[in-house]
């Protein structure tokens, strides 16, 4: 069967008037009836039709996106956190000057399982009464402080990773080398050591 080549043809749909035939099927293009056949194609007759964008995988990939948006935002909220714990805590607190008493300073102990390190904030304070506060990272830890003489004087843990608390009071009575113990679970025990002396020495040890 042999068809028409492309143009402008009479309308077969009622009405009359004249409609564009492309060589294979009547397409939208019309005039109305009155008006002589045009004798070109109509606009855009031979060019490449636009292309439409695809969609890339519609709901699925949306919600696909928002999953990934909100992983991102709690991966980056956990490390700022240990970021915090691991690295900020490692200041001692308060003033550092002629006015800060050494037989209070906190102490901030890192129990690494992932380094391998037990780090302290300080290496040396005066006798006193000394707030600890133990930081776990990589696993669960426990850590003891044992003064001189071997015996344990302060015992605390932390779970690997949280918010870090404040553990009891601890009371250094004995000048001398304390040994404080981390213990991650599933790691290798790691050690430190921490001077007692005069609030005098404490600060040109940490000077």
């Amino acid at each position: 069967m042999t068809t028409a080549p492309p143009g402008w043809y009479p309308d077969p749909a009622p009405g009359g008037g004249w409609r564009y035939w492309d060589g294979q099927e009547w397409t939208d293009q019309s005039e109305r009836a009155g008006n002589s056949a045009p004798t070109v194609p109509p606009t855009g007759w031979g060019q490449p039709a636009p292309s439409t964008p695809r969609k890339s995988g519609g709901r699925g990939a949306f919600i696909a996106r928002m999953v990934a948006l909100v992983l991102a935002a709690f991966v980056a909220s956990q490390i700022a956190g240990i970021a915090f714990g691991a690295f900020s805590y490692m200041m001692p607190l308060g003033d550092q000057g002629e006015d800060m008493d050494w037989s209070t300073q906190p102490l901030e102990i890192v129990a690494d399982g992932e380094k391998r390190a037990c780090v302290l904030n300080v290496s040396a304070v005066a006798p006193g009464r000394h707030e600890t506060l133990v930081i776990a990272v990589g696993a669960p830890a426990r850590v003891l402080i044992k003064d001189p003489a071997g015996e344990v004087v302060l015992q605390a843990s932390d779970e690997a990773d949280s918010k870090a608390e404040a553990a009891p009071l601890v009371q250094l009575r004995e000048m001398g080398t304390y040994r404080v113990e981390c213990h991650n679970k599933g790691r290798a025990t790691t050690t430190a050591q921490l001077t007692v002396t005069s609030a005098d020495e404490a600060a040109e040890w940490s000077n």
